[in-house]
């Protein structure tokens, strides 16, 4: 199998392709995150649209920690590389689950330091 086929199995492609999109979008929204309270762009819970101090600060630090989540999702889809293909079924479900877990923790470590910030 050559390199270019590689990513043509579901988890390597999940992983790797959703890591590069989404740290890209993380990137840019903690270079130039949004400055006033909208519902449109940025990261927006009610936690976080409390006050314009939760809003600045949530917006870095949700962007740099979904930066780290999707620098280590695409760490977990070239490890994927090494290892013997499996069923496709299978390889959907760990891309999808690893997935999940790069956007939900980001926003678990987000919420809670608000919390504990301006609670």
């Amino acid at each position: 199998m050559d390199f270019f086929h590689l990513f043509l199995r579901p988890f390597i492609g999940l992983t790797l392709f959703n890591a590069i999109i989404i740290g890209i979008i993380a990137y840019i929204m903690c270079i130039t995150p949004p400055k006033k309270i909208n519902s449109f762009i940025g990261y927006r819970t009610k936690r976080s649209m409390r006050s314009q101090e939760a809003w600045n600060f949530s917006q870095v630090y949700s962007s740099q920690k979904m930066g780290r989540a999707m620098f280590l999702l695409s760490m977990v889809g070239l490890l994927g590389i090494f290892l013997p293909p499996l069923s496709e079924g299978v390889e959907v479900a760990l891309g999808v689950l690893f997935l999940l877990m790069a956007i939900f923790i980001p926003i678990w470590q987000t919420e809670k330091a608000l919390k504990k910030k301006f609670d």
